[in-house]
């Protein structure tokens, strides 16, 4: 797991711990999902100089699908109480994180299958969430995740990225759960650039109050 990180954290320290899962598909430095994301933590960052922020390149992770020898594995694990095993490692992370930054493209309705497949190796029962006698109970840190998509054309009512982490977020027990998408990027060629411009000046206006 190629996780980079920026600021010390020492011991007794309760400074914020940000992870970034970056689900950009195209390189950062033409990626405007990234783009977006980095203005944010930047701002964050100058705001909050004692955050220590984790990056998560997910195009850098050997990644898997949840396949039935997997699954099988995984189930042998959790019932030997095996949490330390590399399986865990990405649910693990996840789960002691402060606050959640998730970056990626809207793609075909949703995001790229590489986040739905890193979301896949979150989701761990006694990692992230249990169950009780009342229902799944969210075991995760975070108090806020925030989601930002860039897109193309217009997203509308098929915000179905959105909606998917909104309802993990549910499972988890992240209480707040925001959505910044930008728009209409492709199909506004002429004014792409002033977009992306508005689109950066928000996000920075939200990172004040995160």
């Amino acid at each position: 797991m190629k996780i980079r990180e920026t600021g010390v954290r020492s011991r007794g320290d309760d400074s914020i711990n940000i992870l970034f899962i970056d689900g950009s598909i195209r390189p950062p430095d033409i990626s405007r999902t990234h783009r977006v994301c980095s203005r944010f933590l930047a701002e964050y960052r100058r705001r909050n100089p004692d955050a220590r922020v984790s990056v998560l390149p997910l195009r850098d992770e050997p990644l898997a699908p949840l396949s039935f020898e997997r699954i099988t594995k995984r189930d042998a694990l959790l019932a030997e109480g095996a949490m330390t095993n590399d399986m865990f490692v990405h649910a693990i992370r996840f789960a002691e994180a402060d606050r959640i930054l998730v970056g990626a493209p809207y793609w075909d309705l949703m995001f790229p299958s590489l986040l739905k497949i890193y979301l896949e190796n979150v989701s761990v029962c006694g990692i992230t969430f249990r169950y009780s006698e009342t229902g799944p109970r969210g075991l995760c840190r975070a108090e806020k995740l925030l989601y930002v998509t860039t897109a193309g054309g217009v997203i509308g009512a098929f915000d179905f990225g959105s909606e998917y982490l909104r309802g993990l977020c549910t499972l988890f027990g992240i209480a707040d759960f925001q959505s910044f998408p930008v728009e209409e990027l492709d199909i506004r060629r002429d004014a792409a650039d002033d977009i992306l411009e508005e689109a950066l000046g928000s996000v920075e206006r939200l990172a004040a109050r995160w």
